[in-house]
């Protein structure tokens, strides 16, 4: 895109540092709002599990991923 500059230089050197500095404030404020998460049952119950229950899990997710 040349916003009407002799040159696509002048364009790229004036325009590119404010999309980068754009770029660079969206995703800042991606981790400043992070929003409340309400935990499901789901959820819950995996957390309750013991290294060996998710271990055997994991195992009938990778079973059923594969079929």
């Amino acid at each position: 895109m040349n916003l009407m500059h002799e040159d696509i230089k002048i364009t790229d050197e004036i325009y590119a540092p404010l999309i980068s500095n754009e770029e660079q404030l969206r995703i800042s404020r991606l981790s400043d709002s992070k929003p409340d998460r309400v935990e499901n049952s789901l959820e819950s119950m995996v957390r309750s599990l013991s290294n060996n229950d998710l271990s055997a899990v994991m195992r009938i997710i990778a079973e059923k991923l594969v079929i």
